[in-house]
């Protein structure tokens, strides 16, 4: 009995193990995973954060219908933000300072202008409005202000469109400084809806040329510098400016919109089961691979970016995601923030990146 009694005290000391079998892990659905098609059409993509400057309280306007700006208002308005952005972009410059985008800075003249903050808010409903149906007007009579609206409805982000991003306005002020010189933009863009304003088409294209390298994607595309050429034929040897206006602002949509598609598709391929949750070292190999992507030249790739870089634009992607996405998972990261981020810091599957030195990547250090 006491043997008995030894044992039995010995297996309750000592119980036998008992090996477990190793549990087998949920095998990703790939099916699940999102295709860029349906990210692109996805309504977070269309409302960037910064865009939500258009979204106006209705509390605001205290029961008061807001009628839409008249035209000619609209278009001095329009050609003195422009001027004044531009002017505030070299100020930043100067002093190493991020630009404001431009709608934030559409809002914050108004203000500054009116005073009481309720007034600025009813001008901008009141500029919102007059954008937005003055684009569909009748352009049949020789008049070019829908034209002229729609331009500038596309580069403040006032009109719709998957390609928006904040480097339109750049690349636009950047192109009217080189035809006008920064201070004779309003002196050049304020003028009646009927005078079809005719620019050196030479100039034009220099100006497109080099504000595309410094905010677009590369060299022009050759079609659109030869659409340039075939427009200056077809005006008689000159190139009506609001014309040119609009082909630069819409070939620069167009291929941003592409821009976002090829991020996108890099984001899906590492995201390895669809969730949107990448942890910091897949991030960092996404971001690696949208550097190499564009390479530091023939046969060659760029170095290791600066992993305190890649941090930073985790925590941006993250923070940008909560925006996008407040009843979201605060750990996941919707992908269309991932790719506003990254273009803030000019990352880029082309071929032919975005060169900007103030928010280019850097190198990590030897």
């Amino acid at each position: 009995e006491l043997a008995n009694m030894e044992a039995q005290m010995q297996q309750l000391l000592h119980p036998p193990v008992v090996e477990q079998e190793e549990e087998e892990k949920p095998k990703v659905d790939e099916g699940k995973k999102a295709t860029v098609e349906e990210l692109m059409d996805s309504g977070k993509f269309k409302t960037p954060r910064v865009l939500g400057t258009y979204k106006i309280n209705p509390k605001t306007f205290k029961g008061k219908t807001i009628n839409p700006t008249p035209v000619q208002q609209m278009l001095s308005l329009i050609a003195n933000i422009l001027e004044e952005k531009a002017r505030a972009d070299a100020v930043d410059d100067s002093v190493s300072n991020d630009r404001q985008s431009l709608p934030e800075f559409l809002k914050d003249t108004l203000i500054h202008r009116f005073g009481l903050k309720s007034i600025a808010l009813t001008n901008l409903q009141a500029l919102i409005l007059g954008v937005r149906k003055g684009a569909k007007g009748d352009e049949s009579k020789g008049d070019d202000t829908p034209r002229r609206l729609r331009v500038f409805g596309y580069l403040s982000g006032i009109l719709d469109h998957d390609g928006w991003h904040e480097d339109l306005s750049n690349f636009v002020l950047d192109a009217l400084g080189s035809m006008f010189r920064r201070e004779n933009i309003k002196e050049n863009m304020d003028h009646g809806p009927k005078k079809n304003l005719a620019v050196d088409a030479a100039l034009a294209l220099e100006s497109t040329t080099d504000a595309w390298g410094r905010y677009a994607f590369g060299a022009i595309p050759p079609d659109m510098h030869d659409r340039i050429v075939d427009m200056a034929r077809e005006a008689g040897g000159a190139l009506r400016l609001h014309d040119w206006l609009e082909l630069i602002v819409m070939r620069w949509l167009d291929a941003s919109h592409q821009v976002q598609k090829d991020m996108l598709s890099t984001f899906i391929a590492h995201d390895s089961n669809g969730d949107g949750v990448l942890d910091f070292e897949e991030f960092k190999g996404m971001v690696n691979a949208l550097i190499n992507a564009t390479g530091s030249g023939e046969g060659e790739e760029a170095p290791p970016v600066d992993e305190k870089l890649v941090s930073k634009i985790f925590s941006e992607a993250l923070e940008e995601s909560g925006h996008m996405d407040p009843g979201g998972d605060g750990d996941a990261m919707v992908p269309q923030a991932f790719v506003r981020v990254a273009r803030q810091y000019r990352l880029s599957t082309s071929h032919k990146p975005i060169s900007s030195p103030a928010h280019a990547i850097a190198p990590a250090e030897s």
